[in-house]
């Protein structure tokens, strides 16, 4: 595998492929100081060259070796320079300063000849209690102009006034999630289902029920799925939170020309 060159002066690195039917999981590893490592794993479909499938596959390496290249940076440079501040006042060591990670991996929605949709999972830890997660949406169409990045609005009838209806959708399907989930006390779920659930979720950091669509988002045949990472819609201990809202609840909002207007008929 060609591999992105990464500069990480003295650190070990590794590369490998693993094999699937129909894709290959791709996946790079460099080693730093004081235990620390950055690992990527993305997908790779099996692709002539040339073709759009092939093209998609660039642009789904390109953007999380973008990531990968920055956590290098943000983790095993960090490491180093805690090495030698260690080595000049030993008495900063601590369990701490070591084994710090970031691993880069994926949650696919679909992949096809024309489109591809995955979340990159960025998960972290640098020390402290825990460490902590992301989601990165990555949303590539193929054009007759090339690959193209999808946001959320080409998804969407242009006259369609759809953020309202969409956002009320996520919430009512987080609702059903956060039910079915957790051991919620009958006030604690009356104050979700009140006009002021979301800022209930939020402790008041998020006021209105359109800023749920601002977050990463992939889709495929089943629908549209939102990426809540820890702390968005509740504490750290109620973790993530994927989001599916059903196709057919979307259909009368969807552009028959846009990226989902396919799966339409």
């Amino acid at each position: 595998m060609a591999a992105i060159a990464v500069s990480l002066g003295g650190c070990a690195s590794r590369d490998e492929s693993t094999g699937g039917t129909g894709v290959t999981d791709v996946i790079r590893q460099e080693e730093g100081a004081l235990g620390s490592s950055v690992m990527v794993r993305y997908p790779r479909m099996n692709a002539l060259p040339g073709t759009p499938r092939a093209a998609l596959n660039e642009a789904i390496r390109r953007k999380f070796m973008e990531e990968f290249a920055s956590g290098c940076e943000s983790i095993l440079m960090l490491a180093a320079e805690t090495e030698k501040q260690i080595e000049a006042d030993p008495e900063e060591d601590g369990p701490a300063m070591h084994g710090w990670t970031n691993q880069f991996t994926y949650i696919p929605d679909h992949l096809s000849e024309n489109s591809v949709s995955l979340s990159i999972r960025s998960d972290s830890y640098t020390g402290g209690a825990h460490g902590n997660s992301d989601f990165i949406p990555v949303n590539y169409q193929w054009t007759e102009q090339g690959v193209r990045q999808v946001d959320l609005a080409d998804l969407f009838d242009p006259s369609a006034d759809w953020k309202g209806p969409v956002s009320k959708l996520v919430w009512r399907e987080f609702l059903k999630i956060r039910t079915a989930q957790m051991q919620l006390t009958d006030d604690y779920r009356r104050k979700l289902e009140g006009p002021d659930g979301l800022a209930v979720a939020t402790w008041g950091e998020w006021k209105t029920l359109e800023n749920l669509v601002d977050e990463p988002f992939t889709f495929s045949s089943s629908g549209l799925t939102f990426h809540y990472a820890p702390y968005v819609l509740g504490s750290y201990a109620a973790g993530s939170f994927h989001v599916l809202v059903p196709i057919g609840e979307l259909r009368h909002l969807l552009s028959t020309a846009g990226p989902m207007g396919r799966w339409l008929d």
